[in-house]
């Protein structure tokens, strides 16, 4: 397991959560608040089209379109160069590939505003996809710090101690982001995760199930559940479980493979084969 990558992973199963607060955010009431009653006709105009182009991006990143959501971005800057404009255009320069200029942009959004605690967050997924886990670190705790409330934050921080292999803060983290959102299977799945590379098998089990119970098609937690029971000597759940995740994604090879290693020798090439 890649530990640098965990942070892309896991900003790419929260996208869509965290598209639709960042539209909020963007929202033209969310910007009459500040306005300054001296403020133009022109300006205001000029806002209500920049908030266009911001909602037409986030649409474009939902869909993966990150190239036509740059450009919108790029609109929206050139209309109101606000803080979450560049936070959403460092966004999807991340998305592009792009890590270093999408580090410059989430530095201009959070000059604009330096409580810009969504800023600060992708600032430290990116330092944290180049290697820079202690600035990561202090990043994520400055999101935790301007908005306490944001559990993905927190679970971010988590996954920072584990990468550090700090495991008690690891946990700790991981358990407060749980507190924040209990439905979100990806914290149970991710302290599952740590459970797992500390050999503490019957709390990995546990996590696991309780994500696969909230997301039932969440093959990577059926995977690892399976993992979990193989190595507890459950033989018998361990088939039925990667069984189950083939089932959710016929070519998953590891788990074919993995369930290959638990049957008959003769069912072996029937098992891997599909994925060729």
């Amino acid at each position: 397991m890649k530990k640098n990558n965990r942070f892309s992973k896991i900003l790419k199963d929260e996208k869509k959560v965290l598209f639709f607060f960042l539209f909020f955010l963007v929202s033209p009431n969310i910007f009459s608040i500040t306005d300054h009653p001296s403020k133009t006709i022109w300006d205001s105009i000029m806002k209500e089209q920049s908030f266009l182009n911001l909602h037409k991006g986030i649409e474009y990143m939902s869909s993966s379109l990150y190239s036509k959501a740059s450009i919108e971005f790029l609109k929206a800057i050139e209309k109101d160069p606000n803080s979450m404009a560049y936070t959403l255009y460092g966004a999807s320069l991340y998305w592009m590939g792009d890590n270093e200029n999408a580090i410059l942009n989430y530095n201009k959004a959070i000059e604009i505003d330096s409580k810009n605690d969504v800023a600060w967050q992708l600032k430290g997924i990116s330092l944290a996809r180049n290697g820079d886990l202690k600035g990561a670190l202090d990043c994520f705790n400055t999101a935790a710090d301007i908005n306490p409330s944001r559990s993905d934050v927190m679970m971010n921080i988590g996954s920072v101690y584990f990468s550090l292999n700090n495991i008690t803060n690891a946990i700790d983290h991981v358990k407060k982001a749980i507190k924040l959102d209990e439905k979100n299977p990806l914290y149970y799945y991710q302290l599952g995760l740590i459970y797992f590379a500390i050999e503490d098998l019957e709390n990995s089990i546990d996590n696991f199930k309780k994500a696969y119970s909230l997301k039932p098609d969440y093959e990577e937690a059926i995977v690892w559940l399976a993992i979990s029971y193989e190595k507890n000597q459950e033989k018998e759940k361990a088939i039925n479980l990667y069984k189950k995740a083939i089932s959710i994604k016929p070519y998953d090879f590891f788990a074919r493979y993995k369930l290959s290693r638990l049957v008959n020798k003769e069912k072996i090439n029937k098992i891997i084969m599909p994925c060729f």
